[in-house]
């Protein structure tokens, strides 16, 4: 497992809070918290982007909230609509439309662009480091029934077969 996969495994974990099985509480609970402790410290070892760009960040991101706003698929409740990856989702019809907006800033805000590159490149190094977190692993057959194929591979690295 890779460092980048502990926040997705953990988010999987909470999501799963509510279905019942002692053993398989106890897994997640005991996972949860060695997987905190390490994204913690991973969190601290990522590169920042430097206080120079402090402002121009804050006016870029201020802009694309604006044309997120704009095109990302809405539920009933008006709020954006994520995928199970916790990224935002864009009408189909509109997918051209919101790239080329977010293309147009990101030329009005070249020398933030550039520097957001390399803090990116920094940080992808060591995100596809392989995490050596020792991962409580639960048998297939201790998962309890009810769990859909969604949740059941959010937390496939915790799963071991019989």
């Amino acid at each position: 497992m890779k460092n980048r996969d502990i926040v997705p495994l953990i988010n999987g974990i909470v999501k799963l809070a509510e279905i019942e099985g002692t053993k398989f509480q106890y897994c997640l609970i005991k996972n949860r918290k060695k997987l905190f402790h390490e994204s913690k410290s991973i969190t601290e070892a990522l590169q920042k982007i430097p206080e120079s760009f402090k402002e121009t960040e804050k006016k870029y991101t201020e802009e694309r909230e604006v044309i997120i706003n704009k095109y990302a698929e809405k539920g009933k409740d008006g709020n954006i609509v994520k995928d199970q990856n916790g990224k935002m989702t864009v009408k189909e019809k509109s997918i051209e439309k919101f790239l080329q907006h977010e293309n147009q800033l990101k030329e009005k805000y070249p020398e933030y662009i550039a520097e957001l590159k390399k803090v990116d490149e920094k940080n992808n190094v060591l995100l596809d480091e392989e995490c050596d977190v020792n991962l409580f692993k639960i048998k297939l057959s201790g998962i309890p029934d009810g769990i859909d194929q969604i949740q059941l591979q959010s937390i496939w690295e915790l799963i071991e077969e019989d």
